[in-house]
């Protein structure tokens, strides 16, 4: 009697326990959203705002100690809300409370990029992944040529571009098939080499080509090459190189036509062949390819400034969460002097549709580089009546107003005919530390700068001036035309870079 009880005990306890265990799973992570907060933005707020948190989640659980114990993390600053461990029924209470926009699952999310770590000199740890398959196995696979993979009776030159009806399947199977860009639709190319048991796809650019890349997805492993890095018609197919920064064909480029006074582009980013979110209800690619390509995926390789935008914005977000208190002014500030104006190699970033050196009117202040723009040293601050007086001639702000004097990062300055002096002012957001002005000054002008050197203590904001003046007889090659120079601003450590462009009056 004695043994039957003691079972019975255990297993009671043993019940008791698995049930307190699986009650204790079911709670999961849910961040709880209720919109954004309306406070100023000190640290009081902050922590005012966390004390709420607790505060609404104790009225659920019980007690202000529990609701602690949930909370993880609170969203204080810009989001009003809370990440918390709950369980499902203490969810259902919540979303029935009217100050409650939506609470929803914290989810860990698989990240996909690849190349945009690098571009913008940051670590990265994360692999992507392909829309085509790997080749089956880790060896060396033969490279053939169109031509050498041809029909008896097909054309060398339409061998060359892999065209339809050109190759020999016995000689393509098990290859990497190498053939030059054109005449035939990219993507077409690739199931046909995939149906003839090709192992992969080669393209190479020709002279027309140059460095165009365009992503496509292809239906087994391709590769581009551009006409620098290697050449289909070399005996001994080598490929080699770095990527690198370079401004795409497509991407919008200055003057700035509205009011040349302010130099346009800002700021440069990552936008060609971004592995970017992709709807699977329809096959990735152009339209025309999904009569023929049934397969679906989450993401896709995108280029266009839609691409760029996320990568900005993304490191405007960073840089307000390290700094809550910068205004955008000074989160702009903060992206554009630091930004770098030659690529990964060391070299001039180049203008892909021009195949030349860029300027300023291509790239803006550079390619944006985020682990500078986290300690700018200096940025130039934006007081919101001058925004207000630039936009609208009809309000009054308390001083004249001097468009060259907007405190902007860059500098910008049409038709010049003589000598033009602006004001800028720069506030230290390092620690204090004396700067020096460097100035390399556009072709045909000369730039001088008042004062040299500007000693900052800590938040302190200082004023200086620039004075250009155009050094050009009044005609010749340079007139009507907008040259280049650059301002720094430099302690050692810290580079404060401004792009200037002048421009002369133009002479009928």
């Amino acid at each position: 009697m004695f043994t039957i009880t003691h079972n019975v005990a255990l297993v009671s306890f043993l019940f008791n326990l698995l049930y307190s265990s699986f009650a204790y799973a079911e709670k999961r992570s849910y961040i709880v959203y209720m919109g954004e907060h309306q406070h100023g933005g000190t640290e009081e707020d902050f922590a005012r705002a966390t004390r709420s948190h607790h505060d609404f989640l104790a009225s659920f659980l019980g007690s202000y100690e529990e609701a602690r114990n949930a909370i993880f993390y609170s969203y204080d600053k810009h989001i009003n809300g809370f990440a918390a461990r709950l369980d499902d029924d203490i969810v259902d209470e919540i979303k029935k409370h009217p100050s409650v926009i939506s609470i929803f699952r914290d989810k860990a999310k698989k990240l996909l990029t690849t190349h945009s770590w690098s571009f913008m000199d940051l670590e990265n740890t994360h692999s992507g992944q392909s829309l085509s398959p790997d080749l089956r196995e880790v060896k060396q696979y033969p490279l053939i040529k169109g031509q050498d993979a041809k029909l008896l009776h097909a054309d060398d030159f339409d061998a060359n571009l892999c065209a339809l009806d050109t190759w020999n399947a016995t000689k393509v199977k098990g290859k990497i098939l190498v053939c030059l860009r054109g005449g035939v639709d990219r993507f077409l190319r690739s199931f046909i080499a995939r149906d003839l048991g090709a192992a992969g796809l080669v393209l190479c650019n020709d002279d027309t080509n140059v460095n165009d890349l365009y992503p496509t997805p292809y239906v087994i492993p391709t590769a581009y090459i551009d006409f620098t890095a290697g050449s289909c018609h070399e005996s001994i197919f080598q490929v080699g190189g770095k990527a690198s920064s370079a401004v795409a064909e497509f991407s919008s480029r200055g003057p700035n036509y509205i009011t040349p006074e302010i130099l346009k582009p800002d700021i440069t980013g990552p936008e060609v062949e971004i592995i970017a979110a992709w709807t699977e209800g329809s096959p990735p690619g152009p339209v025309s390819q999904a009569l023929y390509d049934l397969r679906y995926s989450s993401f896709y390789m995108i280029d266009g400034t839609s691409m760029a935008t996320p990568h900005v914005s993304g490191l405007a977000g960073l840089l307000k969460t390290l700094y809550p208190h910068w205004s955008p002014a000074m989160i702009r500030s903060a992206i554009m002097p630091t930004a770098r104006t030659r690529d990964n190699t060391g070299h001039r970033i180049i203008d892909l549709d021009t195949m030349q050196k860029t300027d300023p009117f291509s790239y803006g202040s550079g390619h944006l580089r985020p682990t500078r723009a986290m300690d700018p040293g200096l940025v130039y601050d934006l007081r919101a009546c001058s925004q207000i007086n630039l936009f609208d001639p009809n309000y009054k702000c308390p001083k004249t107003f001097n468009v060259f004097d907007l405190n902007y990062p860059s500098i910008s300055i049409p038709q010049l005919n003589g000598t033009v002096i602006l004001t800028r002012t720069l506030k230290n957001v390092g620690k204090p530390s004396t700067y020096v002005a460097h100035v390399r000054s556009p072709a045909g002008f000369s730039i001088t700068v008042e004062p040299t050197t500007l000693k900052f203590g800590e938040s302190e904001e200082k004023s200086f001036t620039v004075s250009v003046t155009s050094t050009t007889a009044g005609s010749g090659s340079l007139m009507g035309s907008f040259m280049f120079g650059v301002l720094t601003w430099a302690d050692g450590q810290h580079y404060v870079r401004s792009p200037i462009a002048v421009s002369t009056p133009y002479i009928l």
